[in-house]
């Protein structure tokens, strides 16, 4: 995975761990110190660089949210590559830092607030990054897919079932209620009818009860 690694001057004792840490887990890291040559240019290697990453690593302290920083302009960058954060940036708070200082773009997503060795949180968070990256499809295996095609036939057996049961009792009301008519096929076509749909609308209001009593749970 390519990375960029974004920090203010006063960390970059800590940018150097966590860049070596992220190399030793075979990703490619743009770290200013290495990759910028002295002749570039600084703002077009800098979005060039932002630009070709498949994530960005920022590493918050009262230095790097300052304004005038130019951590900032890398996470302008960013924001632009990535309107929303999600499974591409991520925020790791390196030094105490007041919360209202931090761009509401990073604190969008979950903040890494490391209790233990930074460089080795920081690798592990992003290595997440690449098990599930964003958009990412899971391609259904052949055991799913039987699975799949098994629950469609059960849900269809279902309705068939339904349907004959509340068919064979509308046509035992109708003879108990009506004795001396005779049920024709149009009859019984009209029962098969209207078994379907008090078995179809059955379902959706079931279907309906679980998604709202779902929705009670998450909250």
């Amino acid at each position: 995975m390519n990375i960029f690694l974004s920090y203010a001057n006063e960390n970059s004792g800590i940018a150097e761990e966590i860049y070596f840490a992220l190399v030793g887990s075979d990703h490619q890291v743009f770290f200013d110190k290495p990759s910028l040559m002295p002749a570039d240019n600084y703002d077009q290697r800098l979005r060039e660089a932002v630009e070709a990453a498949d994530g960005l690593v920022f590493l918050i302290s009262p230095s790097s949210v300052q304004a005038g920083r130019y951590t900032l302009t890398e996470l302008k960058y960013a924001r632009h590559k990535w309107p929303h954060p999600k499974n591409r940036v991520l925020p790791v708070i390196v030094q105490p830092t007041d919360i209202e200082s931090i761009p509401a773009y990073l604190k969008a997503v979950t903040l890494l607030e490391p209790e233990g060795n930074i460089a080795a949180e920081v690798t592990e968070a992003v290595n997440n990054l690449v098990t599930h990256p964003p958009n990412a499809r899971i391609k259904p295996t052949k055991d799913d897919k039987r699975q799949g095609i098994l629950q469609q036939n059960g849900a269809l057996f279902t309705v068939v079932l339904s349907s004959i049961v509340i068919s064979v009792g509308l046509g035992t009301l109708f003879s108990f209620t009506y004795p001396t008519v005779p049920i024709t096929l149009s009859l019984a076509s009209l029962f098969v009818m209207a078994s379907l749909l008090i078995v179809f609308t059955a379902r959706r209001i079931l279907k309906k009860i679980s998604q709202i009593r779902n929705k009670r749970v998450l909250k």
